[in-house]
């Protein structure tokens, strides 16, 4: 249970910070990009936070991608559902990785607040820290708030944290959502039209992750039928 918890991304199928549309994310974008493929010779953190959907974890996962094999991610909200036991286990197995991973390690904690929820969550979270700070490691730290409103009753770790560098993901607006559609459509071989483009972002949901699920379908939709991306298209597929 635990292997499926901690994980190296695969490749082949993880983000890539290349494929990052910026937006208003320049500055966070190149703290990321900074610490890629530079020899560590001290502790190393940031808390990254930003609502649904914003592109937090695309840029998490993308940053552990871009270490070349020697990073790990770790989406914690599973985590809160796990039992006592198999809590126990998976938080041993974490600091078992680190402790085997030795000098220079990354990791990359997702949804953070899944581990917050359980007192031993906090003490297991300083425990990474202190960790990673000993080994000269890196810390990626993913929430949907900043420190300063996360609850955490342990001094010690909430003022480590408050150390850390912050970033909010500014979340897309329509040019940038547009340019994400455009790519994500050239990726899998065909473009869309200014037309299409302006009639969805009019009619459709906004929110980034359901846009990218419709262009799954209008995907399929265009292989299945062999036809362009069109108005009449998108109408027939999405609904709207």
């Amino acid at each position: 249970m635990t292997q499926q918890i901690v994980l190296s991304l695969d490749p082949s199928k993880a983000p890539d910070l290349d494929e990052f549309v910026v937006g208003a994310n320049q500055e966070l974008l190149a703290a990321l990009t900074a610490t890629v493929g530079s020899n560590a010779t001290s502790f190393w953190g940031l808390w990254l936070y930003g609502p649904t959907a914003s592109g937090r974890t695309h840029l998490l996962q993308g940053w552990v991608n871009a270490q070349n094999g020697v990073a790990r991610y770790l989406d914690c909200e599973p985590l809160q559902r796990l039992s006592d036991n198999a809590w126990q286990a998976a938080a041993a197995e974490l600091l078992r990785q680190i402790d085997c991973d030795g000098v220079g390690q990354c990791l990359a904690l997702d949804n953070v607040g899944g581990l917050l929820e359980r007192e031993a969550g906090k003490e297991l979270l300083m425990a990474v820290y202190e960790a990673l700070l000993s080994s000269r490691g890196r810390l990626l730290v993913g929430h949907s708030q900043s420190v300063l409103h996360t609850h955490l009753n342990l001094a010690d770790l909430r003022s480590r944290l408050l150390a850390l560098p912050h970033f909010s993901v500014v979340p897309l607006q329509d040019d940038d959502k547009a340019k994400l559609l455009r790519l994500r459509a050239q990726q899998c071989g065909y473009s869309i039209s200014d037309a299409v483009l302006t009639y969805w972002l009019r009619r459709g949901p906004r929110r980034v992750d359901q846009l990218l699920e419709d262009l799954a379908r209008l995907n399929v939709a265009t292989l299945r039928e062999q036809r362009l991306l069109t108005i009449p298209l998108l109408k027939e597929v999405l609904g709207y």
